[in-house]
């Protein structure tokens, strides 16, 4: 004869389903044969699979690897974990206003895009710049036709990082860079 059985898991909810099977103790000596299993949803914490999903989800979008710049711009790097490798500093310029210097700090080398407005001459210049490992660049009026100007701000975007460097000039020669 065969009967339903079933059996509680450790939080108290029934989670197996089996079937009691009478047959003689030499074939089957517990006497019960387990068919199938059904698993609620509490018997594996939901935590868990939300945390599954959602690192799952993250390399679907993302994807692994170095981005194509050699390690610096990996996976952490496309989702903001990662700052880019070059710092930002400025200089007085012999001519007029100041010199963006551009400090890479890897051991690869990268290619940076500094964009820079003056709102209040409606005016803004772009230009891409490649930077050999730790080494610096520095723009200015001779190199980009641009003299940084107080009241300027701007941002430098670094290909295979997410995470902008913005910066902004003040009055008496300070500056500004998060």
């Amino acid at each position: 004869m065969v009967a339903p059985v079933s059996q509680k898991n450790a939080y108290g909810s029934k989670s197996c389903v089996g079937f009691d099977v009478q047959a003689p103790a030499s074939i089957m000596p517990r006497g019960k044969l387990l068919l199938y299993k059904a698993y609620t949803l509490r018997s594996i914490p939901f935590r868990t699979i939300v945390c599954s999903l959602i690192v799952v989800a993250l390399f679907l979008v993302c994807g692994c690897g170095d981005g194509g710049s050699g390690g610096d711009g990996g996976f952490g790097a496309r989702i903001g974990l990662v700052p880019p490798p070059v710092s930002v500093t400025f200089r007085e310029s012999l001519m007029k206003g100041y010199v963006l210097q551009l400090h890479n700090r890897s051991s690869n080398r990268v290619v940076a895009t500094v964009f820079v407005e003056n709102k209040e001459l409606n005016q803004s210049k772009n230009v891409s710049v490649s930077i050999a490992p730790n080494e610096k660049e520095e723009l200015g009026l001779l190199e980009m036709n641009w003299a940084f100007m107080p009241g300027e701000n701007g941002r430098v975007s670094v290909d295979g990082f997410t995470q902008d460097i913005c910066f902004e000039i003040y009055n008496d020669g300070k500056y500004k860079v998060w």
